[in-house]
């Protein structure tokens, strides 16, 4: 049998070489644009997205300075209200100290209007003790007595 040929170091190195370069040139080919000519193309999709971009950006603006007028006109209803709240707690406050006293006064009524009830109830008792009449006959008394006196004075004035 013929000896076997053994490969040798710089042959296996110069084949390593070949395919690393040749690789290189198709990715170089890969990544560089051959056709110029759609760069233009592109440069008017650019330029146009560039616009677009351009014109969101206002309209955004404009509607931010749009919120932030709302936003000032907003705190000064907050501030008008704020001040409302205020004056309807003083007004509140004051009311409730007015409707205190009143009732003070209420309570103090009550309690006078109770004492001379007592006392009235006492001074019947006391003239029921007196007269030895009880209040209903001393109405009819009095009743009787008013009758006849509204007839004498119809008689004068008849007679005259």
């Amino acid at each position: 049998m013929r000896p076997r040929r053994t490969a040798g170091i710089s042959s296996l190195a110069f084949l390593d070489i070949m395919s690393c370069g040749l690789g290189a040139i198709m990715l170089v080919f890969l990544l560089v644009k051959h056709n110029v000519d759609n760069s233009v193309f592109e440069t008017e999709l650019l330029k146009a997205d560039l616009q677009r971009l351009q014109q969101l950006e206002r309209e955004l603006q404009d509607e931010i300075a749009v919120t932030l007028a709302g936003k000032e006109k907003t705190f000064e209803q907050i501030a008008i209200v704020s001040h409302k709240i205020n004056r309807t707690k003083a007004d509140l406050t004051r009311t409730k100290g007015e409707s205190s006293k009143k009732e003070h006064k209420r309570s103090a009524l009550s309690k006078k209007q109770s004492e001379v009830d007592k006392s009235h109830k006492r001074q019947v008792d006391q003239l029921e003790q007196i007269s030895n009449l009880s209040a209903e006959e001393a109405k009819a008394q009095l009743i009787e007595s008013l009758k006849e006196k509204a007839k004498t004075e119809a008689l004068a004035i008849v007679q005259e």
